[in-house]
């Protein structure tokens, strides 16, 4: 470790320094530890733990002495479509009805589509025309709800919300890192809380308050906010626009039209001017000082999908074939493929079966006797049903049962969908019409066609769900699922990403002076080096001023990245490859100079290239300026010659004068490979060090 000389009066870190060859990912990193242990970093295990509370209600045992409880602010008590490939949107189509939730990397509702559970998402989620959810929404993307739809629960979005024209409606509260917008007619039945600007459309109801950290706008008539507002910009009035209860902003407050009225006290840090015939009915006070005016809350952290292991299993040999209209009763056991040419009845008895392939013609009937015990199916490849599967269940000493009556599903017989499981390393698809019980567990593709009744659970690890018109999804959780599932991943987008403890740097707390050129420089090219891999870099930061990095490894004039504060005080994450080319994001807002704030930044190659570099401010993804946001990262090397440096912009063993970091930083690490939203979130709330 290299330091600059002269420290008068800055604190100096004694650490020990213990270089740990972590051969899994080939690559060699430095930990720094201080006397204080860390704890904020949360194994595989625990995850493992808290996921299995959120969908499978089954009870934590807690396996790690001394960790503290994650609050859980956003759960899913029933998952029932779930898609796990990276970068995938999940479509309900038209008029389907899912009971349960829905989890995707993006999901999309048709028109009258209706999910009586919650709507999870890393990216965008939109609501079509006439949809309704009957839960709550949580995405780290947008929330778009089109004309006439609806949402039970909270919305919590770390980009922007939009309620559709004509009537849509969000019957609780609003979080939102970037802006809400009501477009005409919209209610919101609670509060808005938004980081950015609230709009508000013709003929729109807010009944709780508005919390902005931007401007309140009126962007037409006849608005109505029967609560408080708490503004950090400028309030802007149309024609009759009305606000029930009391203001306070920091900006202005003034009408483009006529006839507002404000019925509480008005508190300005600028002007008050409400246009003709407009009136304040309280108290008006303007350029006013100390307002006091409540900061909006934070979206909550949405959970991740953890995902399940797959279960691993050798086929048999012998193949199973029935022609057409021939019955087949098939007794537990391995075998190959499975082969069934229509109108076929298939009797399966409780116990394991294990195929290669399951492959169906037109109006198969399956027979499920489970008055023995459950019927679990394992198949290597795909599996494919023609349409018109009807199932038949036996419970009791008595006969089969269809599963319908008429076109309805026989509600006692909804339970036992617990007893019956099928996972698959192939593709499942069925046709129109069809019928299935119990879960589906698929390593790849889900594909429905129309008017298909499902009574289970249904989760992709690395695919796409697809549905079609008319779906209607009953949620019964497995059996089996809750019994034997174990989980690897607790990323969004299931496949990839690892948790492995790894600490390459874990300083509690280093004070630096920019006044004496306080700089620490680790002292091996090879530490913090990403080469075409991914990272993740996490930090506590207390700047006393603009214009300083905080960690650089190139990443300005020479390859490598840079974690720095530009001259406006925003925070920036910037790579730069042995092209030339540069790729970089900001924070939404300016970092609080003489206060604490975490920043976290991700490289992950896989995704889709906007996301390919990200940047977290208090545990929440980052919305602002991007350059070059399309480069794709993907295969390219980041790899540096200039050292790992905290404090100073380090540019191939020349540290740039300008840019010494003044200030503290805190519970510093890297991680060789890309964090989840989630376990970011986890990190931010630990807690802020004491100093």
């Amino acid at each position: 470790m290299k330091s600059a000389n002269n420290q008068k009066g800055s604190l100096l870190v004694v650490a020990v320094f213990l270089i740990t060859a972590v051969a899994a990912m080939g690559i060699a990193v430095t930990a720094i530890y201080s006397n204080a242990s860390s704890t904020s970093f949360k194994s595989a295990s625990y995850f493992a733990d808290i996921a299995r509370s959120k969908y499978l209600s089954a009870p934590i045992k807690r396996e790690e002495e001394g960790d503290d409880e994650i609050p859980v602010n956003f759960s899913i008590a029933s998952l029932t479509l779930s898609s796990g490939a990276q970068n995938a949107t999940m479509n309900v189509i038209n008029q389907n009805t899912v009971e349960g939730s829905v989890h995707s990397y993006r999901v999309q509702l048709g028109n009258q589509a209706e999910v009586s559970g919650d709507v999870i998402a890393i990216e965008n989620v939109t609501l079509g025309n006439q949809s309704n959810v009957g839960g709550g929404i949580c995405t780290y993307g947008n929330v778009t709800l089109e004309n006439h739809t609806s949402v039970g629960k909270d919305i919590h979005s770390h980009g922007n919300v939009i309620l559709g024209a004509n009537h849509s409606v969000a019957h609780a509260s609003v979080y939102a890192a970037g802006d809400v917008s009501l477009l005409n007619g919209a209610q919101i039945m609670g509060d808005i809380h938004a980081g950015g600007n609230v709009n508000l459309g013709s003929n729109i109801t807010v009944h709780g308050n508005i919390y902005a950290g931007g401007n309140v706008t009126f962007t037409s008539s006849n608005g109505v906010v029967k609560g408080n507002v708490h503004s950090g910009g400028n309030l802007v009035f149309q024609y009759r626009c009305t606000i029930e209860g009391s203001v306070w902003v920091a900006g202005s407050i003034s009408a483009s039209s006529s006839e507002s009225v404000i019925n509480g006290n008005a508190t300005a840090g600028g002007s008050i001017n409400m246009g003709w015939q407009g009136q304040v009915k309280g108290v008006a006070t303007a350029n006013a000082v100390d307002i006091p005016i409540t900061p909006p809350q934070a979206p909550v952290y949405c959970p991740p999908l953890c995902t399940p292991k797959h279960k691993e299993f050798e086929v048999g040999t012998q193949n199973l074939r029935a022609i057409w209209q021939q019955d087949i009763t098939i007794p537990p056991g391995s075998y190959g493929d499975l082969q069934l040419g229509g109108r076929n009845k298939v009797f399966l008895s409780a116990g394991t079966y294990i195929f290669n392939a399951i492959q169906s013609g037109t109006q198969p009937s399956l027979y499920f006797d489970l008055s023995a015990g459950d019927v679990t199916i394992f198949v290597k490849g795909n599996v494919s049903f023609g349409d018109q599967l009807s199932v038949h269940v036996k419970t009791g000493s008595g006969g089969h049962e269809s599963l319908t009556q008429g076109n309805n599903l026989r509600q006692h017989l909804k339970p036992y969908a617990a007893q019956v499981y099928l996972e698959a390393l192939g593709n499942f698809s069925m046709s129109n019409q069809n019928e299935w019980f119990g879960t589906i567990f698929i390593k790849n593709n889900i594909s429905f066609s129309n008017q298909n009744l499902l009574v289970g659970a249904y989760l992709s690890s690395d695919g796409i769900v697809s549905t079609a018109n008319q779906m209607e999804v009953a949620y019964v959780p497995s059996n089996y699922a809750l019994s034997n599932w174990e989980y690897e991943n607790c990323e969004f987008g299931g496949a990839g990403g690892q948790h492995a403890q790894i600490n390459a740097f874990n300083e509690e707390l280093i004070t630096l002076s920019a006044v004496y050129d306080d700089v620490i420089v680790m002292d091996e090219q090879q530490i913090g080096n990403v080469t075409t891999g991914d990272m993740s870099l996490l930090a506590w930061v207390k700047p006393l001023g603009h214009t300083m990095t905080i960690v650089s490894k190139g990443g300005i004039s020479t390859p490598g990245y840079s974690l720095y504060i530009d001259p406006n005080g925003y925070g920036v994450f910037q790579v730069r490859t042995e092209s030339g080319e540069i790729k970089s994001i900001s924070t939404d807002m300016p970092l609080n100079m003489h206060n604490w704030s975490h920043l976290a930044v991700v490289v992950e190659r896989t995704v889709s290239f906007p996301y390919q570099l990200r940047l977290y401010q208090q545990g929440i993804r980052q919305n602002g300026v991007m350059i070059n946001p399309n480069i794709d990262l993907y295969g390219i090397d980041l790899d540096s010659d200039s050292l790992f440096t905290v404090g100073a912009q380090n540019n191939s063993g020349s540290l740039d004068a300008g840019s010494y970091f003044d200030g503290s930083i805190a519970h510093l690490h890297f991680f060789p490979y890309a964090l989840s939203n989630a376990n970011i979130r986890f990190f931010f709330l630990d807690g802020a060090p004491t100093e």
